[in-house]
């Protein structure tokens, strides 16, 4: 039985959240698991806070796993997204929330920080969905 206070509108789904161990995306997390998802909490590097989002949402009466993945490498999306659904039998919404971005002049982007934004951004985007 979950606890948290929503209408319960995502109860019986799940739902992946990437780059969701801190800022919007944890905030997204909490959220749907707040309407009654359960939720999958992706992170890079970061166990500890990817591990605080879940144990908060499963504080609140959620279903919160964690699923690891360096999105930048177009080659761990599948494994990504298959590790996801088996957490919880199967998925239904996917939440493209990671991104990354070098800040500061545009000439000063050197070709690797540009293939590294486009895998993350728009590669991982794009692979996740249609898988």
């Amino acid at each position: 039985m979950n606890s948290l206070t929503g209408n319960m509108r995502f109860q019986n789904k799940v739902v992946l959240v990437t780059g969701a161990s801190r800022g919007i995306g944890a905030a997204c997390a909490h959220r749907f698991a707040r309407e009654g998802a359960k939720v999958v909490v992706h992170y890079l590097n970061n166990f500890a806070a990817a591990e605080g989002v879940a144990k908060s949402i499963r504080a609140e009466g959620g279903e919160a796993a964690l699923v690891q993945a360096d999105l930048a490498d177009l080659s761990q999306i599948d494994r990504f997204v298959d590790a996801a659904a088996q957490a919880f039998g199967g998925l239904h919404i996917l939440v493209n929330n990671a991104g990354v971005a070098k800040v500061g002049a545009i000439e000063t982007i050197e070709p690797d920080q540009f293939h590294h934004q486009f895998a993350v951004n728009v590669g991982s985007m794009l692979f996740a969905t249609v898988n």
